[in-house]
Parts: structure tokens; C-alpha cells; sequence
């Protein structure tokens, strides 16, 4: 018996790792889908070898799927063995193939609660989706030269994409995969899943297939733990204290002379009234992480310094307070800085736009205790002079080999202050995000789409929990409205829900008993199976021994 179950386990290895599918559909497999689900000797076999191979088997729709685990080597496909596959010689060429890869993924998985709505994708659709989220990106590349960016960063994808064509005068007639255009890039990025079985195409359509679900559903829901457990360890420092200084808006008829916030880690809330500097101070502490950004094209950095506001040099700055892993040599706190001025050279058509151009600078200080340089005391002012660009400059260098307490690091090229700050938990994508959300006053819109995208969300989370709350103050007399009846069906609807609700609970417990009591029976038929082959191993042996003792007697 456990012979045979070894040679079960070992066809169905032998089906899965030579690229078989094996499933209840396929005739020429069904048998060892069986085998597999049906006993579970073989399929703890099964498992355990996978197991020790380092791959994974992934279930979907009654069929069974073979993938390397995350970081094998033999089974698996390094960055190198990439590369040689696709024919690329350099990163950047294959992390554009490993960017067109995520975005066919979002086209059929937006999150992991929506699984599939898409039935297939053309050629067309890719391009417009890749094209579409490097959009950000490329609508700047005026400022940016390939010395600025590493060569593996979205930047440089941007860039790579910008300067290729749509198509080739080859590629219109022979349909064929390249690297010499975007459509070339699409097609040997389709070529590769199709060779994996990820995809079939039929004529311009692109069918994802079952593996392919397989292992996107299997992986999503086997690594979000680490994932999740990844960012709770490498969590965003909490903002102690900010200052802003030296800035006027409004044409110069209001200003943040020095202004301070003391958050201390805590959730803050400024409230001022429309057209009160809630956007112009938004703006000026993203500059500490995402230098020269914009809210929207119409609230540039660069507006504040336009003519009529009369700023010379503006400054903005933010304490963090670091977390445990990040306090480097006991430094417990980092303030990042930001101070800009007009740019002296600008002239001509920049200064007919009534805006102007700016040069800027980051730095960070780190200190262990508040002190004479810290966020709140650095000298940005002395006698009601401001300091300039060039003394608060001069002011930090000095700084260091002054104050042996204190670190300081001054940074003139973007790139190199973010790639720092991301060593703390600034990340620029994160900090995206929130500079998208506040684009512009009242973005409600964002709000809805982000909060309650569908009409079910927007009646259980708003009007239902609005209408109990309504029912809760009737009955309780805190309205006075005669609408007694509306507020005691309403109130005895929703004790309904709740008895509902924990009857649904029960029965999802119950059902999670049962297959846990199905699980316990097969291994405990696997048990008495394994206990009956050692009882008949053990009478074998008495017989032996009998037989043995008679035959010595003899």
C-alpha cells in the first residue's frame, strides 16, 4: 500500500513539473486528480516534496498548478535568465517588460476583493494602460536627464517609453516582438506569458487562462501576510512639529511669517476658511518630501515668487520623530528642510508668464534632543532680517563641525535627497498619494470614488447609518419630530439585522467546523490505514520469526 501511494505521488509530481495540467476536465489527467484529492497519503507526499523543492501548488477551478517558490533558483527564472530569454541586454529593458507585466495584471485584478472582469485584452488596451501611468511621470521629463536617475527607476522607464514610437516601419508587416518600439516591447512581453501558458491569443484578443488565475489568486492571498507584516515593521516616522517661514501669497496680502505646529505624533486638524492658506501650507510641507512638486498645475511652487507676492527666499521645514530601527547612532530626531528662492537667471518668456522659475536646496539635521539648531529654534531670522539662500546655506555647512551633537546633510539633486529620506520611510509613492488627494479644496469627487464606489457603499456606509442614527435620537427624545412609527420600525429592522448577522456568523462557523471535521476524517483514515499496514507488518514478522524458530529446531 504505501508503495503504491509513493508511485502515485511520484506520477503526479512527474505530470506537474513537465508543465501537465493536471484537472478534473482532462481526460488524460483526471485519474491523478483523483488519486490526488481522494488520498491523502498521496497528497501529503505530494505536498511535502513541493515543499522541499521550494514550489508551490497553486488550486483553481478543480485543477491543480505547479510555480517556483520565491527564490529558487533551479525551477525558478533569475533577472539574468530573463534577459537571455527575451533577447535585452540592459535593466532597464527588462524591469519595462516586468512594468508591462503588473499593468496586464491590473487590467484584470484592480484589488484583491475583485477578482476578474475582464474577459480578455487587445494589444490597444495595453499600450493606452502602461502609457497612461507613466503619464505622470513623462509630462516632466523635461527636467530630467538620464545622469539624474538611476537606471532602474520609474523615472528611467518613463524616459524609455517616452522615446520609443508606437510602431516600427517593420513591425507594421511582420507583426514581430522588439525592443525598438512601444508595440514591439507589448508583443515580447505577450510572447513570454504565452510560452509560460499564462495567455492564449486568438487573432488580437489575449485570453488569460486558468494558471494564470491560479497563480495570481494563490500568490496574493500566500504573501500579503508578509506584505502586510513588512509595513507594519517599516512604518512612516510620525510628524513632531513643522515650521514655515519668510512666505507670502495672495499677492503679498497674506503670510506665513513663522509660522509653527506643534502634532507631536498626534492626528491634527487646521481649520481655516476658504482662501485662508490651508493649500499654500499643503504645499509647502510637500517639499520636504516631493521637492519642487505641485498640488495642480495651477498651484505651482514656482507661484510664489511671482511678481506682486514680493517673497525673496521661502522656507519649510519638518521634524520627525524617528522610530526605534532608524535611530542611528541615538539620533531621535530628523528635520528635513526645504528652502527655495527665484531663480536669478530667468528672463524673456518664463518672466512674461508671471511665474518664475526657482532654485532650491534640501537638507536634514538630526539631533537627540531639542536644541539651539533644532526645527523651532534654527535661525532663519535675526533682528527681523531673514536669512538668505545663501547664508542659511553657509549657516548648516558650519553647522556640523560646530555642533559635534548634530548631523547634517545638504542636498542640491532631488533624486539623491529622496533616495535618502526613503531610508527613514519617506517614500515618494506613499507621499503621491496624499499629494493627489489634495489637489485642489473640497476634492470631492476623489473622495467618493476612493470611499464608496458603488451605490451599495454609499447606502449601507452613509444613508442607512444616517437613517439609524435619526431612529436612535426619536426614540430616545432628542428629536421632536412625530415620527415615532418610522423610528420604531427602524429600530426593531436593525435588531433584526443583528440577530441576523450573528446567525450568519454561526453558520460560517459552522461551515468552517464542518470542513475542519472532513479534514480530520481523511487524516484520520490515513492513520488507521498506516496502523493497519503495521499490524499486518507485525503479524508477517511473528510468522517469520515462528517459521524461523521451527525451521532451527529442525
Amino acid at each position: 500500500m504505501e508503495q503504491r501511494n509513493l508511485e502515485k505521488a511520484l506520477d503526479v509530481y512527474a505530470a506537474l513539473i513537465t508543465g501537465q495540467e493536471i484537472s478534473r476536465s482532462n481526460p488524460d489527467t483526471r485519474d491523478l486528480y483523483e488519486e490526488f484529492y481522494a488520498n491523502a497519503a498521496v497528497y501529503d507526499i505530494v505536498t511535502k516534496m513541493m515543499k522541499k523543492l521550494n514550489l508551490n501548488l497553486y488550486e483553481y477551478q478543480d485543477a491543480v498548478y505547479l510555480t517556483a517558490g520565491e527564490g529558487n533558483r533551479v525551477f525558478g527564472y533569475t533577472n539574468d535568465d530573463m534577459k537571455r530569454l527575451l533577447g535585452l541586454r540592459l535593466n532597464r529593458e527588462l524591469y519595462m517588460v516586468y512594468f508591462i507585466m503588473y499593468n496586464f495584471l491590473l487590467l484584470f485584478y484592480q484589488d484583491s476583493a475583485s477578482y476578474q472582469v475582464k474577459e480578455y485584452v487587445r494589444l490597444e488596451d495595453i499600450l493606452e494602460q502602461v502609457t497612461t501611468y507613466l503619464a505622470s511621470i513623462t509630462k516632466d521629463l523635461s527636467v530630467y536627464s538620464m545622469s539624474d536617475v538611476e537606471a532602474d527607476s520609474f523615472k528611467s522607464l518613463a524616459l524609455l517609453w517616452d522615446e520609443l514610437p508606437l510602431v516600427t516601419s517593420d513591425e507594421k508587416d511582420k507583426n514581430r516582438a522588439s525592443r525598438a518600439s512601444r508595440t514591439g516591447y507589448v508583443k515580447l512581453t505577450f510572447n513570454f506569458l504565452q510560452e509560460q501558458k499564462l495567455f492564449i491569443a486568438v487573432e488580437d484578443r489575449y485570453y488569460p487562462t486558468d494558471r494564470f488565475h491560479a497563480i495570481v489568486e494563490n500568490y496574493f492571498e500566500e504573501y500579503k501576510g508578509k506584505s502586510t507584516k513588512y509595513w507594519e515593521e517599516r512604518q512612516m516616522p510620525s510628524i513632531n512639529r513643522i515650521r514655515v517661514n519668510n512666505v507670502k501669497y495672495n499677492f503679498g496680502t497674506q503670510y506665513y511669517d513663522d509660522f509653527t505646529m506643534r502634532m507631536y505624533g498626534k492626528n491634527t486638524l487646521y481649520d481655516l476658511a476658504n482662501g485662508g492658506g490651508k493649500s499654500v501650507l499643503m504645499l509647502l510641507l510637500m517639499q520636504n518630501m516631493i521637492p519642487n512638486c505641485t498640488l495642480d498645475e495651477k498651484q505651482p511652487i514656482e507661484k510664489l515668487f511671482r511678481t506682486g507676492n514680493g517673497n525673496t527666499t521661502i522656507h519649510s521645514l519638518v521634524e520627525w520623530k524617528l522610530d526605534e530601527q532608524d535611530r542611528k547612532e541615538g539620533y531621535r530626531y530628523m528635520t528635513t528642510g526645504f528652502c527655495a528662492r527665484k531663480a536669478k537667471d530667468v528672463e524673456g518668456e518664463t518672466a512674461k508668464k508671471d511665474v518664475a522659475a526657482i532654485e532650491y536646496f534640501n537638507y536634514c539635521i538630526f539631533y537627540r534632543e531639542y536644541n539651539k539648531n533644532d526645527i523651532i529654534n534654527l535661525p532663519l531670522s535675526k533682528d527681523k532680517e531673514r536669512i538668505t539662500f545663501q547664508g542659511l546655506r553657509n549657516y548648516l555647512k558650519e553647522l556640523e563641525h560646530r555642533d559635534m551633537s548634530l548631523k547634517v546633510c545638504i542636498f542640491d539633486r532631488k533624486g539623491e535627497y529622496q533616495r535618502f529620506i526613503s531610508g527613514y520611510g519617506l517614500h515618494e509613492s506613499q507621499w503621491e498619494i496624499i499629494r493627489g488627494i489634495n489637489k485642489t479644496e473640497g476634492h470631492v469627487r476623489t473622495y467618493f470614488e476612493t470611499n464608496y464606489k458603488t451605490t451599495r457603499k454609499v447606502v449601507e456606509d452613509l444613508l442607512i447609518e444616517g437613517i439609524i442614527e435619526k431612529a436612535y435620537a426619536v426614540k430616545t427624545m432628542r428629536d421632536g419630530e412625530d415620527s415615532d412609527t418610522m423610528a420604531k420600525m427602524l429600530m426593531d429592522i436593525k435588531e433584526q439585522l443583528t440577530i441576523l448577522a450573528k446567525k450568519k456568523k454561526d453558520i460560517t462557523s459552522y461551515d468552517h467546523q464542518a470542513e475542519l471535521i472532513e479534514v480530520l476524517r481523511d487524516k484520520v483514515a490515513s492513520f488507521m490505514s498506516l496502523y493497519q499496514e503495521q499490524t499486518n507488518m507485525e503479524k508477517l514478522l511473528a510468522d517469520i520469526c515462528v517459521t524461523g524458530e521451527e525451521f532451527v529446531k529442525k
